[in-house]
């Protein structure tokens, strides 16, 4: 979540990162579920990377837990169409950190990882 947070601080458009992780560690079900739940809220939403964390490896819950934070992702593709159509042109992200940055050594922290997709949709993942 800290590279979601530091890309908007930056400006970028429209991001999202590798469900599951991308270097093939093990997680349990609870973080690959946490993971999904945010990566649906995100414009980008993949499972891609290394390693083994397709929803299917745990069981059928996961399966259907999965499925429906997809089709959230997929209901909110109009809405990112027409956010990143807006906050293109003012070279702004589609998403607006809650966040303060709090300087930790030479690292500029995020003081939370809430955040406002879209302007009007409050994200706050649970860590």
């Amino acid at each position: 979540m800290y590279n979601v947070v530091k890309s908007a601080w930056n400006g970028y458009l429209n991001f999202g990162f590798d469900i599951g992780g991308y270097r093939g560690q093990n997680i349990s079900k609870n973080i690959f579920l946490r993971w999904v739940q945010v990566g649906a809220l995100l414009p980008f939403m993949e499972n891609g990377g290394n390693g083994k964390h397709q929803p299917w490896l745990f069981d059928n819950e996961t399966v259907n837990i999965y499925r429906k934070f997809v089709n959230l992702h997929y209901q909110l593709k109009p809405t990112f169409l027409s956010c990143a159509s807006e906050k293109y042109p003012q070279k702004k992200s589609v998403i607006t950190p809650l966040a303060k940055r709090i300087k930790q050594d030479t690292v500029r922290l995020p003081s939370t990882y809430n955040y406002l997709l879209c302007d009007n949709l409050l994200v706050s993942p649970i860590f």
